[in-house]
């Protein structure tokens, strides 16, 4: 079936041209589908961000087979006026193509379509559409990706558990609608006069305003069911922070049967509740004194853990997806009566799947566009966008050091209040690989690929001077712009007074490095890592600091480089100086004959493919949970390819 990409596929013939220059207006080649198709016919995508970066990596990989007239097929993806500044050599011997939405979605209004995410373009594509003259309007192109992309029909959306289910679904599948989008939506259901009183666009574009608007009002559905009504006088003096119908349709049978799921996934939180005659009631999932026992809620996760694993050839976001009820269960585990384990099989089973999906598509990843960050080293540029179109006044972002998925669920709980006085949009994003403190902090700070500070790939001292060079190059003065690390302890204000200045501070970028410690001083796995975590949160620096920022109108965005799973020793190299540098779960080589010579003593571990990073930089390391340590042990690290190491956690924190 012919498709978007099918347009731009067949206009590349491997061996024609050496060198193929496009004009990518809309970021279509960010997209990680016609990436794939591209390098299966041979072709290397680059990304043209600055001249210095290019002609390093053009003249230490292609320069060679370039010189001599073999064919190199590298497809250079050039954005805004960046082609004007192209050097002479490469302008003239590259064919040129431009490739945009107006041109391959003509029947739709460009403006409105370059606000979707790429992802759903697949379905809006309609050939016989195309050959047509007519181009749709703004509010009809509206209609049509709403319909077509999203599924959403507000003619068919007339009762409130037809738009319960609607948001449920779209919020549980981590979908996210342009704001744009959400304005039309709005729009349509006052113009027909539904549901006025709900708070639409707050729980269209917040999937955690959405799963609290459910949560406060989920008590008073338990006393409908229980006593058969509500007296007004307590549906009266029930706080509630969101407007709308105070006592939902969770009953309905297109609604039950999500409840159950987000309630064990923790979407939800299970009440305390006096009645205890609910063992044969359905809503028993969501009621504290008759819910799941944490055994049955295990076997519960892990039945759906096992039908969830991604494909080979998923998108990327859908091992986000999994990862965060993976995360779920892990917490669980972890945090339960000491000694509860998960099955090694079970474990084995998706570090394989995703060992097998990250060596294959990982490098599809680095050219994604960041309004929603695929890896670490978007995040600034996300942030950058944030301020220019002033969705913030301030940005502050902290990165937890070490901080895996799982852990975060564990803070989380720690610093969430009765009171609710944040609002977390959660999501995830993959660290670089290899997960080494120095490799992938540095992207944060930086916003650029390893292969562009290969002197400090071992070092994390540069990381101040990266932050304000991202800054400076964005529009910010040297002092808008903060940087400390080493936090974790102490008074928040006290610690940050020395480089903070309210007025004027606008991007402050800071390390906490307590789970790291922990991490590095854990003698008793997983689980002790989860106990001394929840200690931590419990001095109350980390909602001192969050605090602390908010009151001063900053956004906050919350991550971390790297995970770290619970791993075995299996035993370490005997191989003298031929490591650069040796890590539990990973080692680091500056010929890759070195690396190759220890792989072959250690069948579990992978030989990584150095994707973007320095030269004469080869790593060794695990995708399952061994560790270069001594045989027997037991050891909490990082540095390889596990789930637990690569998606890391992505939170934006704001005051409700």
């Amino acid at each position: 079936m012919p498709d978007w990409r099918t347009q731009i596929i067949e206009s590349f013939v491997p061996g024609l041209h050496p060198l193929t220059l496009v004009d990518d207006p809309d970021a279509l080649f960010s997209e990680e589908m016609l990436i794939r198709a591209l390098e299966e016919k041979g072709f290397t995508l680059m990304a043209y961000t600055d001249a210095v970066s290019f002609r390093y990596l053009f003249e230490r990989d292609y320069r060679p087979a370039w010189d001599v007239g073999a064919p190199v097929n590298i497809v250079l993806i050039v954005q805004g006026d960046a082609m004007e500044g192209l050097p002479f050599d490469i302008l003239s011997k590259g064919e040129h193509f431009s490739f945009g939405l107006d041109r391959l979605f003509p029947f739709l209004s460009a403006s409105v379509l370059s606000h979707v995410d790429r992802a759903i373009l697949d379905s809006l594509y309609d050939d016989e559409l195309c050959n047509k003259k007519q181009r749709l309007g703004e509010n009809a192109t509206k209609d049509y990706i709403l319909e077509h992309g999203y599924h959403i029909h507000t003619d068919m959306i007339l009762n409130e558990a037809s738009l319960l289910r609607l948001l449920i679904r779209f919020h549980y599948r981590g979908m996210a609608l342009p704001s744009l989008l959400i304005e039309r939506v709005v729009e349509s259901f006052k113009q027909k006069g539904r549901f006025g009183d709900w708070p639409l666009k707050e729980i269209f574009s917040h999937s955690r305003i959405f799963f609290d608007f459910l949560q406060e009002r989920w008590p008073l559905f338990l006393a409908h069911e229980l006593e058969g009504s509500v007296k007004r006088e307590t549906i009266e003096e029930t706080i509630l922070s969101y407007s709308g119908s105070p006592i939902l349709p969770f009953g309905h049978e297109d609604i039950r049967v999500y409840m159950d799921n987000l309630f064990m996934e923790g979407y939800l939180k299970p009440v305390l509740c006096g009645e205890s005659k609910t063992a044969d009631k359905w809503y028993r999932c969501g009621i504290e004194s008759s819910a799941m026992t944490d055994d049955l809620k295990r076997e519960r996760l892990m039945e759906r853990i096992l039908e969830a694993i991604p494909k080979q050839d998923c998108r990327y976001s859908e091992w986000i997806s999994f990862a965060r009820k993976w995360a779920q269960l892990l917490a669980l585990v972890y945090t339960g009566p000491y000694g509860t384990a998960l099955p090694g099989s079970l474990f084995e089973k998706i570090e394989t799947a995703f060992c097998q999906w990250i060596q294959k598509h990982y490098k599809t990843l680095i050219n994604e566009p960041p309004n929603t960050p695929a890896m670490l080293h978007h995040l600034p540029r996300k942030l950058s966008r944030v301020l220019e179109e002033k969705q913030a006044q301030k940005i502050a972002l902290i990165v937890l050091d070490g901080l895996s998925l799982d852990q975060w669920i564990t803070i989380r709980g720690g610093v969430m209040h009765p009171e609710g006085r944040y609002r977390m949009d959660e999501s995830a994003c993959f660290a670089w690989v290899p997960t080494l403190t120095s490799v992938s902090r540095q992207t944060i700070f930086s916003g650029k690929v390893p292969w562009d500070f290969p002197s400090s790939i071992n070092t994390t001292n540069r990381e101040e001077k990266l932050w304000h060079q991202f800054w400076e190059a964005h529009g910010l003065k040297r002092m808008q712009i903060a940087y400390k690390r080493g936090l974790g302890d102490g008074n928040a204000k006290d610690v940050l007074d020395e480089i903070l200045h309210p007025q004027n501070t606008k991007a402050l970028g800071l390390v906490v490095d307590k789970v790291d410690k922990i991490m590095h001083g854990a003698q008793l796995g997983a689980p002790g890592m989860h106990n001394q975590i929840a200690q931590w949160v419990g001095t109350g620096f980390l909602d001192g600091l969050f605090q602390y920022l908010l009151e001063l109108d900053f956004q906050i965005w919350l991550t971390s480089d790297h995970g770290n799973i619970e791993c075995r020793g299996i035993g370490k190299p005997n191989e003298g100086a031929m490591a650069e540098t040796r890590g539990e779960r990973v080692r680091i080589y500056a010929s890759e004959t070195l690396r190759d010579t220890v792989a072959e003593s250690y069948p579990g571990s992978r030989c990584w493919n150095p994707v973007g990073l320095p030269e004469n930089y080869y790593p060794l390391l695990f995708s399952n949970r061994d560790a270069f340590a001594s045989k027997g042990s037991t050891l909490v690290g990082h540095g390889g390819i596990s789930i637990q190491e690569v998606i890391v956690p992505l939170v934006k924190i704001e005051r409700r």
